[in-house]
């Protein structure tokens, strides 16, 4: 603490910024290219099939698992539909269509089971997953021969909807041009057809066909383009500069001057005063950029994905 009080008195807080998105994203790149060797060289390519709990590769599984779940709760979470998710889960074995937006667990910290086993995902151009959206490619089972874990593929074409909350299971097909509503279960028994929106639960039904017309693979303008790779990085860097900012603007320039002076049970007093000022000051922060950013929002108004509304 003392060493960051030195800093912010040499450098002041503007100075000093710049250190947090840095070390995030220095942080990211090394996390992420350790689990990446990591998950091939203990567990290789994954296979459809059955692995025994207990075994010898459900051990090193284990341990991949655990990784790619902390690597991506601290370096992918924030770019959820965004380039770099497609691109993370490609360095792990998935087969991901280009204009892919996968979403998955927006709103939710844990890891979904979508990032465990991203070998057996085949996702085309063009696909919207949405959020909260359960991609299950291994299925548990007990017996009276001890339990164990069946791992099947999952194929999703081109031009293909997933409504939030949907499961998908392991050995199941999204046809091209196709799409599931929310909440929807779709597993290898469903034999969903091309060109129809299905909705239900448990099993999704035909409900209406899809108009083929806006099915055509998209063309990017030049903007287009440049704002699908820099949200990566403008997505969770813009996240943690504006909580660094909030965080020392608040705690750091409140007690910097009276540090050398302030008791231990005053410092304790003026804790949970420092911590309310800090989420006013952060809800600010994120009240101001909302209107600045994106307005009042129209009803029903259509934004492309990608554009610069998105």
């Amino acid at each position: 603490l003392s060493f960051l009080i030195d800093i912010v008195r040499q450098y002041k807080i503007v100075g000093v910024l710049w250190v947090f998105p840095v070390f995030y994203l220095g942080y990211s790149l090394v996390l992420i290219t350790l689990s990446c060797v990591l998950k091939w060289a203990l567990v290789g390519k994954m296979r459809p099939g059955v692995v025994r709990d207990k075994s010898f590769f459900a051990g090193r599984k284990f341990i991949v698992d655990y990784l790619l779940e902390y690597s991506f709760r601290q370096s992918t979470s924030l770019t959820l539909g965004t380039s770099f998710i497609n691109f993370w889960l490609s360095i792990f074995g998935a087969k991901v269509g280009a204009r892919a937006c996968i979403r998955v667990c927006n709103g939710i910290h844990d890891m979904p089971d979508a990032y465990r086993d991203p070998d057996l995902l085949d996702i085309g151009p063009d696909v919207h997953v949405g959020d909260r959206v359960s991609i299950m490619t291994g299925v548990a089972t007990a017996s009276t021969d001890g339990a164990y874990t069946t791992y099947r593929p999952i194929k999703i074409g081109k031009h293909v909807l997933v409504g939030m909350g949907s499961l998908l299971v392991g050995g199941c097909t999204l046809p091209d041009n196709s799409g599931v509503g929310a909440l929807s279960r779709v597993t290898q028994e469903d034999h969903l057809k091309e060109g129809v929106m299905h909705m239900g639960n448990p099993r999704p039904k035909p409900l209406y066909h899809i108009s083929p017309e806006g099915l055509e693979p998209r063309r990017f303008s030049v903007a287009e383009w440049i704002y699908y790779f820099l949200f990566p990085l403008i997505q969770p860097l813009g996240i943690t500069v504006t909580i660094a900012l909030a965080s020392l603007c608040t705690c750091f320039v409140t007690l910097m001057p009276y540090w050398d002076y302030l008791p231990t049970w005053a410092v304790v007093v003026l804790s949970p005063v420092i911590y309310i000022l800090h989420g006013l000051l952060l809800c600010g922060f994120i009240v101001v950029l909302k209107w600045l950013l994106l307005g009042k929002l129209v009803p029903s108004k259509c934004y492309r994905t990608y554009g610069l509304h998105y």
